[in-house]
């Protein structure tokens, strides 16, 4: 990781620039001999043991009850607007007679939307699907568009669907199609991106504003620009861990990716919130929760592939700590 305490002066002559700064730095986040570790792991005994140390410390320190921070002063929107949230959808379904099942399953999804936001809110919701290509269900056009149908029968619009058919090297690789996903939400215009799975079921009426309170508040109390900020659902299935993060486009726009390519298809989630942590802009949802009915810190549809990327990036965490230390 040479070359980061240059980039550190330098960024430190230019006011501190947090989003300029971000870019030459998370550079180093990428050693090629990282690649050759992805894929060779066991899964442990227990699903905590994969947690990164001392990180899960933090987590179960902070599994206390809801701080709910004081929003009535924040009665207007964040500075942008209207704010489209893209949800980052990857589905497949495994088996020749799953097909339904899988359909019921995302139903669930899309039930829990319709419960916990108003009309208003989910008019501002546009969802990117991701699917494998040769599907057995998912990758036909009438399945596409029962799908459709679904959304649009809880107010979104036909056009807020939107649909990728992955290559076959794509396939299990969760983290890799989020970012595909990332860059389809961020080209179509999405302010807030949310790393969602068929599995999940939100819990919370109004989760949409609490959250965009969340970072509107978090750019007032840092002075940082409005976005820099990552903010976790409270999951009831992993209650210490920050699942299902929620990030601004301007991450997509600083880093030119959602995640680093070394993410297969774990630890996606809190290496996003490690990063905004350094920054002191990382933090749960007062009372945003959902629940993810299938994989989390139990077993999933896929081989999971483990590293530890806490140990590998641990000097250009502490470089960015020390830089935004002001």
């Amino acid at each position: 990781m040479t070359g980061i305490s240059d980039v550190v002066r330098s960024a430190r002559s230019v006011k501190r620039s947090v989003l300029s700064a971000l870019r030459p730095l998370f550079a180093h986040l990428l050693p090629a001999a990282l690649h050759e570790r992805l894929g060779g792991a066991t899964e442990p005994e227990s699903p905590l043991l994969s947690v990164p140390q001392p990180r899960l410390g933090f987590f179960q320190e902070n599994e206390d009850a809801p701080i709910v921070h004081d929003y009535s002063g924040l009665t207007s929107p964040p500075p942008e607007a209207p704010q489209l949230w893209g949800l980052l959808l990857p589905v497949c379904c495994r088996g020749q007679n799953q097909g339904e099942a899988c359909f019921e399953r995302l139903k669930g999804f899309v039930n829990s939307i319709e419960e916990t936001l108003e009309q208003v809110d989910r008019e501002r919701l546009v969802v990117f699907v991701g699917i494998d290509q040769f599907d057995v269900f998912y990758d036909t056009d009438a399945t596409r568009q029962r799908v459709t149908e679904l959304f649009v029968r809880v107010g979104l619009s036909p056009d807020a669907v939107r649909w990728t058919t992955l290559r076959s090297h794509y396939r299990g690789k969760l983290c890799r199609i989020w970012d595909l996903l990332a860059k389809a939400a961020v080209d179509a215009g999405c302010s807030f991106l949310i790393l969602v799975g068929d599995d999940v079921r939100f819990l919370t009426r109004g989760w949409k504003n609490e959250i965009e309170m969340h970072f509107q508040r978090i750019s007032r109390e840092t002075g940082l620009p409005f976005g820099a900020a990552c903010v976790a659902f409270r999951d009831r299935t992993f209650p210490v861990f920050p699942t299902f993060p929620v990030i601004h486009r301007s991450h997509y726009s600083v880093f030119n990716c959602l995640l680093p390519i070394e993410f297969v298809n774990q630890h996606g989630d809190p290496f996003l919130f490690e990063l905004y942590r350094r920054l002191g802009t990382a933090e749960f949802a007062s009372l945003a929760a959902l629940e993810n009915t299938i994989g989390g810190a139990g077993d999933a549809r896929y081989v999971k592939h483990d590293f530890q990327w806490c140990e590998e990036f641990s000097k250009c965490f502490t470089e960015l700590a020390e830089l935004f230390s002001f």
